[in-house]
């Protein structure tokens, strides 16, 4: 069988002859005063032997290449046709290192594919799995099949076809990978056990991460054993509004389609020769996706105000007498919303040449009671020891409800 390069060398031969045969009867370009005849003969010449030698090429390739295929279906396929290859296994995928991506990277980006899985529905996710799975296994036998020497004595295009198949597996990999990042951020937890039909999973505080509203709660049991939701800062009972609500069941939803994506798959992640505790890697991750929605939906189900901790109205500090008036009115005018403030510190915290800051908190009140905010308030150094206004500064992550 020729190779590429005898096919090339066939091509290019055709074409030179196709081209001097021709230029006899052609028209010369109308020369102006002034034209290097001989440059506008040659700059002809090459333009039409590049043109068609790159359509000679393409023309090759392409026949090659379909020549392969058909040798795959027939010796490593049974019979059937080369699966659909889905866009996560295309040539151009990208991701983000954003959360939540850009809408203008949503273009072939998987990052923004998984965010936006809350809005996919279910029959077009088992789509995506169906050719995932599909394009991987027929990749899988193609490689299994080059390992046999099946493709050693074949030439053509051996060599294009297995790197592509190569890039494809590399991708599914990329895809699931960003998969399993994501995983991490919400749901850890160790599995006990070898066997995937007596596993249990173990977790500490934190290891479940749910999105709310300018928060992030964790789920884990209260006193009598029901799972339920708390801050994650404070490790403190908490209730979740209703907009907090409506971002945990998108969480929970987008975790539920991530295990359609993970269902059926067991050992495809396993490395060589794994330990027993790092076998069965995409099952395990399947696992915990099912544990999330279980855990965090048995929190729903529990969330109730009766489960919030309340605290003592926060000390004074000696700072409070001073101050507290005027950071009310500022924090008023950054938020309405705003009832009192107290400002804990004794003294202020002094960065040389630029400013000082106090803490405290800002007090609200919602439905469910006056709740308190860690926050800061600063005054810029203004030359000659002096200081100007006090002005809003830091918003903490801290807050708990009052009694």
């Amino acid at each position: 069988m020729k190779t590429n390069k005898s096919i090339l060398k066939t091509f290019m031969a055709a074409a030179m002859m196709f081209v001097f045969a021709s230029t006899a009867n052609a028209q010369f370009p109308k020369i102006g005063k002034g034209t290097n005849i001989g440059k506008v003969i040659k700059n002809k010449a090459e333009g039409t032997v590049e043109n068609i030698a790159n359509k000679a090429v393409d023309k090759a390739q392409e026949k090659a290449r379909k020549k392969m295929y058909e040798i795959v279906k027939k010796k490593v396929l049974d019979g059937k046709q080369m699966p659909e290859c889905p866009w996560p296994m295309q040539e151009g995928v990208t991701k983000s290192y954003t959360w939540p991506p850009s809408a203008d990277e949503s273009n072939m980006n998987i990052t923004w594919y998984l965010y936006n899985l809350p809005n996919t529905s279910v029959d077009e996710v088992k789509a995506m799995k169906e050719k995932l799975d599909a394009r991987f296994q027929a990749n899988r036998k193609i490689l299994m099949a080059e390992n046999t020497g099946l493709f050693s004595q074949l030439g053509g295009y051996t060599t294009s076809l297995l790197l592509e198949v190569e890039a494809e597996q590399e991708r599914w990999d990329a895809f699931y990978g960003e998969i399993q990042q994501r995983m991490n951020l919400s749901m850890q937890g160790k599995i006990l056990g070898n066997d995937p039909k007596n596993w249990q999973i173990e977790w500490g505080f934190g290891d479940i991460m749910v999105t709310g509203d300018k928060q992030i709660l964790t789920v884990n049991k209260n006193q009598s054993g029901k799972f339920q939701f708390y801050g994650l800062a404070s490790k403190e009972g908490m209730f979740a509004g209703p907009e907090d609500v409506r971002l945990i069941k998108e969480d929970i939803n987008r975790m539920n389609k991530i295990s359609l994506l993970l269902e059926g798959l067991t050992t495809e992640f396993d490395g060589p020769n794994p330990a027993p505790n790092n076998t069965n890697v995409a099952f395990r991750l399947f696992f915990r996706a099912k544990s999330f929605v279980y855990y965090v939906g048995q929190a729903l189900e529990s969330n109730s105000p009766e489960n919030i901790e309340r605290h003592p109205m926060p000390k004074a500090g000696k700072l409070n007498g001073s101050l507290k008036a005027k950071a009310l009115a500022e924090a008023k005018s950054e938020d309405p919303s705003v009832i009192d403030v107290v400002i804990t510190s004794n003294n202020w915290n002094v960065k040389p040449l630029e400013r000082r800051t106090v803490s405290g908190y800002v007090i609200k009140k919602d439905e469910y009671g006056k709740r308190a905010f860690s926050r800061t308030w600063c005054q810029d150094y203004m030359g000659g020891g002096k200081y100007g206004s006090l002005r809003n500064y830091g918003v903490g992550m801290g807050s708990f409800y009052l009694k």
